[in-house]
């Protein structure tokens, strides 16, 4: 690729991971710049070619419709899009930042689901340096993760999923 593509390739995918750091209206003019297959396509490139997080546990919460339920059970393959069914979630090995995303959304959205992943070197990269918030230590999955699902707990008032990289 030549420097300028390079350049530009750069410049979209750290765009689009801002876009995807980004947190409500004040950042919607992300949206509008990143939010686009070549910037979308330059992200996957590069997070092909970074090292892949292991040993550590990462969590996500989330809120899910009751048709997406179906596709957690035991022994499941599971995509990134399974959780979020419009983007790549990102996660975190903060516990608690996780849990307080899941109980800020609204209850409308669906069931609490609380995911801990744990990793193996396969699928997760680390993002938090070229986030808007760097503290959330945020880690991305790559365009084709998959993940197995190998335990599904219903707490009542939520679901606790434990997933392990494929």
């Amino acid at each position: 690729m030549a420097s300028g593509g390079k350049r530009e390739g750069m410049k979209l995918y750290r765009g689009y991971i801002k876009m995807l750091t980004s947190i409500g209206g004040e950042n919607e003019h992300l949206y509008e710049c990143y939010n686009t297959p070549q910037a979308e396509q330059a992200f996957n490139e590069w997070l092909d070619t970074q090292s892949k997080v292991e040993g550590v546990i990462l969590y996500r919460g989330y809120r899910l419709e009751e048709q997406y339920l179906d596709s957690l059970y035991e022994g499941a393959i599971i995509e990134p899009l399974n959780i979020t069914q419009e983007f790549h979630p990102a996660f975190t090995p903060n516990l608690l930042r996780a849990s307080a995303y899941m109980n800020e959304m609204g209850s409308d959205l669906g069931r609490k689901v609380f995911f801990e992943l744990h990793t193996s070197g396969k699928t997760m990269v680390d993002i938090s340096k070229y986030s808007l918030y760097p503290e959330e230590t945020e880690y991305q999955p790559i365009a084709d993760a998959k993940w197995v699902v190998k335990s599904v707990q219903d707490k009542g008032f939520r679901l606790n999923v434990v997933l392990y990289e494929q």
